[in-house]
């Protein structure tokens, strides 16, 4: 039911899309890839409400649950620690966001255009290909966050605007 889900929504058929993924996760709640697929097109439809809900099923029937969360690799927690943080983010709570992209991997945050390069100790942001980098030291954390937040938001816009996928596609 989740794979033929997924296909509907590639398909540009959304709502028969999330009825066979809320009915594929109700089924099996450890269908960890529903939730992600859920929180996908829910920031896709800008409903950061339903990103949220799915984020966080996600968090306790993959990650809570010590029996799924033992095939559930780290990189696809970060991944929806990302979509939480976009789902935080559409609804307004930044300090949410905040704390859920800090759970990221670095590798999520690249794809939204944010490289944090530990050596340096700076953040380098680059919000749109050939627009430069903005670099903001990290001992600046409270400035250097709310630059992060907003050039995640910007980058969201600015790829809905031109059409461009979700980086995590």
């Amino acid at each position: 039911e989740g794979n033929l889900g997924w296909a509907y929504y590639k398909k540009g058929d959304v709502e028969t899309a999330m009825l066979h993924l809320r009915n594929a996760v109700a089924a099996n709640p450890g269908f960890c890839r529903g939730y992600e697929w859920l929180a996908r097109i829910a920031i896709d439809r800008d409903r950061g409400d339903e990103a949220v809900a799915s984020a966080k099923r996600f968090r306790k029937y993959c990650v809570d649950d010590a029996a799924v969360a033992a095939d559930v690799a780290p990189q696809y927690i970060h991944t929806m620690e990302y979509y939480l943080g976009l789902g935080y983010l559409k609804q307004g709570e930044r300090d949410a966001a905040r704390q859920a992209f800090a759970a990221c991997g670095d590798e999520e945050l690249a794809r939204a255009g944010v490289q944090v390069a530990p050596r340096s100790r700076v953040v380098a942001i680059a919000p749109r290909p050939g627009l430069g980098v903005e670099r903001v030291p990290v001992g600046e954390a409270a400035s250097g966050q709310e630059v992060i937040l907003d050039v995640i938001e910007e980058t969201l816009d600015v790829r809905r605007a031109v059409g461009v996928a979700d980086p995590m596609g």
